[in-house]
């Protein structure tokens, strides 16, 4: 921008404006007292009475993180390693249900997939005792190998807890 630009009646009066507002910002911000804390509010007794959610003892974090490298392992097809990380993550103590059915279904997939039906039986009896309410998704339950053992080990798990 050349120096005559600056001076046009169209910009003089936005460059003023600009001056002025940044002046006045500074001086307002050096006369002015440091801004006090905002007061903090103290918290509800359900609150201040409800304890702090602990960390996850090391051996549990340990299974969970076994437990995602095992999936992790079966899903790019390394069964071996998926087999070893998902017993790993079983014997070191998953903290729930649901991650122990996960883990025994994992291995039931790989049980029916080299044709162990009893192994894939028992690694699905063993899911769903840990976790009544395992369900497959449509893939899983879809499959040909193992789609049908499962549904036949939940009739099963059903007739025995209807008796």
């Amino acid at each position: 921008m050349r120096m005559t630009q600056l001076h046009t009646p169209l910009f003089r009066p936005a460059l003023t404006r600009a001056l002025l507002l940044g002046a006045l910002l500074a001086l307002a911000g050096c006369a002015s007292k440091p801004a006090a804390p905002p007061a903090v509010e103290p918290a509800p007794a359900a609150e201040a009475a409800k304890p702090a959610e602990a960390p996850k003892p090391a051996p549990v974090r340990k299974a969970e993180n076994e437990l995602g490298r095992g999936v992790a392992a079966y899903e790019n097809g390394d069964y071996k390693t998926a087999q070893q990380a998902l017993q790993q993550a079983l014997e070191l103590g998953l903290a729930t249900p649901q991650e122990q059915a996960r883990a025994y279904k994992h291995l039931a997939f790989m049980a029916c997939a080299s044709r162990q039906t009893d192994s894939c039986k028992a690694h699905f009896r063993k899911a769903l005792a840990a976790y009544p309410k395992l369900t497959l998704s449509k893939t899983e339950a879809g499959h040909p190998l193992w789609g049908p053992v499962f549904q036949q080990v939940k009739a099963e798990a059903a007739g025995k807890k209807a008796k």
